[in-house]
């Protein structure tokens, strides 16, 4: 599995030691629940038994590599908890978005390591550029978790929020579910606005508009 990377003995050492604890960890019943997930390898391992597993070794650019290079679900995102964030820069976290094929893997990539880096909101306008779904998707999420820990400008959270007006009569499941999510940390933002918003939603034009309507209306009911 390894051998079309270059790395050294210490890097070998962890990767082995990652493999044997996976296996060890494995739980057949939910790895083949999650065969939709499309990874070529999937232990089924709960995600803090990974995060518990991931704290037993020191972050390392060059293991994080490795693990994100693999096909595997477990250890894509062990590497997305140990890349160490100071030289997670722009460029890599791109890449690894737009890597990202599925939402369990977005929302670990944005909660674990893009999401309080400086870049982020403008990532996350970036991805909404992209015409494939988990990109647009992604944005949404990272946006939402952004929110939380960064300045975000108000030029970025304009884009964002009038790209969410549209995107929220999307037929993609993934798009609208992740519309909602950003719906709900941008009502924090601007209550009244995103209150405009979805009262004025047609929830006959889109499969899932009614239900991003209650989720953020509910939201902003009994956490606001």
């Amino acid at each position: 599995m390894w051998n079309i990377f270059k790395f050294d003995q210490g890097t070998s050492n962890d990767l082995a030691a990652i493999k044997k604890y996976l296996i060890a960890s494995m739980n057949g019943v939910v790895s083949s629940n999650m065969k939709h997930l499309g990874y070529k390898l999937n232990y089924g391992v709960s995600l803090p038994r990974i995060k518990e597993l991931a704290s037993r070794f020191k972050q390392s650019e060059t293991l994080a590599e490795c693990l994100w290079k693999s096909d595997c679900r477990e250890m894509k995102i062990m590497a997305t908890l140990l890349h160490p964030k100071e030289s997670f820069d722009q460029k890599k976290a791109l890449k690894w978005a737009l890597e990202c094929t599925n939402m369990e893997l977005a929302e670990q990539f944005s909660i674990n390591i893009a999401a309080e880096k400086e870049f982020a909101p403008e990532l996350a306008c970036r991805l909404l550029e992209e015409m494939e779904v988990m990109p647009r998707a992604l944005a949404y999420i990272l946006a939402a978790t952004a929110e939380k820990r960064v300045s975000m400008s108000e030029t970025e959270f304009t884009r964002l929020f009038q790209k969410a007006e549209a995107d929220l009569y999307s037929p993609e499941a993934a798009i609208y579910s992740s519309v909602a999510r950003f719906l709900k940390q941008a009502s924090r933002r601007e209550k009244e606005k995103t209150l405009h918003l979805i009262e004025n939603i047609d929830t006959k034009k889109g499969p899932g508009c009614a239900w991003v309507c209650e989720e953020v209306r509910t939201y902003i009911e009994y956490m606001n």
